[in-house]
């Protein structure tokens, strides 16, 4: 019989009696002690087949917390590589730490010219290369309440009232 109760079929039986198929000759009734015996068999057997799935998987979920812990490490290791040569070019071209972490290249000549090009963008300019243009307008502001200078000669329908009025 399989695991199912299902009966083996074995042709060469000799206890088949004449003109009954294998399958209903060897099929058992259910509370026949051999077919009992077999039934608790399986059942023992699918306890095992259990235990032996649930090693299997925890082998197998310790495998892969290795695997995933490995490959964080590496993440981190490169990350750590990447931010080392990103602070050595900084040393080597006088960038601050935080200047530092705007260099973008995957290599040290990448981020040595990413330095050299982030220098030269904010370097100061020299007295000759001064733009003739002042970089910030310069405000002309009064305050309100205070009048500064002659107001009459910034408004002319005002002026030419006070002209006709007699004010002054």
């Amino acid at each position: 019989m399989t695991a199912d109760n299902e009966p083996i079929d074995n042709p060469e039986s000799a206890n088949e009696p004449e003109g009954e198929t294998p399958e209903k000759a060897e099929k058992l009734p259910d509370d026949h002690p051999a077919a009992l015996a077999l039934s608790k068999a399986n059942k023992e057997a699918e306890k095992y087949r259990l235990q032996v799935k649930e090693y299997e998987d925890s082998q197998k979920s310790d495998q892969e917390r290795q695997s995933e812990r490995l490959a964080e490490m590496e993440r981190n290791s490169a990350e750590s590589l990447q931010e080392a040569a990103r602070l050595r070019v900084a040393l080597r071209t006088g960038l601050t730490e935080t200047q530092a972490k705007r260099l973008v290249g995957d290599t040290e000549e990448e981020l040595s010219a990413d330095a050299e090009a982030l220098l030269s963008e904010f370097a100061t300019p020299k007295d000759g290369d001064r733009p003739a243009t002042p970089r910030r307008p310069t405000e002309a502001l009064r305050p309100g309440a205070t009048p500064t200078g002659d107001t009459t000669a910034q408004n002319p329908l005002e002026a030419s009232l006070r002209s006709k009025l007699g004010i002054t």
